[in-house]
């Protein structure tokens, strides 16, 4: 639903459950359709993540590892990886603290 119709659903309400649901823990099949949320709200609605960049940061540094679990897949890991190099951009030291900066 956060794909096709973001401005019906209450974004406050929703994301403070969505944000602190993550990391999966399980079934990590999950984790792409959830990526695939995020990027399109950090695409079309980036101010409505803003209070939550710390814990997506902490969240995204679990995934790209190559030598970990793959729990997104190689398309998502190149996006994400592409979009820590973004963030990158705008404040390197948050990258830097969440343990990111090999992924820029």
């Amino acid at each position: 639903l956060l794909l096709r119709n973001t401005s019906a659903i209450p974004l406050d309400q929703v994301l403070p459950v969505f944000i602190n649901a993550l990391p999966l823990k399980n079934d990590y099949s999950e984790n792409r359709p959830i990526f695939r949320a995020i990027f399109h709200l950090i695409r079309t609605n980036p101010q409505a993540l803003g209070p939550y960049m710390d814990k997506l940061l902490s969240v995204f540094a679990t995934v790209p590892d190559p030598n970990g679990p793959d729990q997104v897949g190689d398309e998502v890991r190149a996006e994400l990886i592409q979009l820590i190099g973004h963030l990158n951009t705008q404040d390197p030291s948050k990258i830097q603290t969440a343990g990111l900066g090999a992924f820029v």
